[in-house]
């Protein structure tokens, strides 16, 4: 929110921050939404499986 408030671009930002543009989107949002308490806590949502349960019982049987 600081490099946002120097007027840093957000493609710039998620270049320093090593995100996507929406990651960027998405924190500014709830900045904007919750103020401080939106970038507070465990970071929302999490990795997503890279393989389903389904196709790994598939190949362990």
């Amino acid at each position: 929110m600081l490099w946002s408030s120097e007027g840093r671009r957000r493609k710039d930002i998620a270049k320093l921050l090593d995100v996507s543009l929406p990651t960027v989107d998405r924190w500014k949002r709830r900045y904007v939404e919750l103020g401080l308490a939106g970038l507070e806590g465990d970071r929302p949502g999490g990795a997503r499986e890279q393989v389903p349960a389904r196709a790994r019982d598939r190949a362990d049987a």
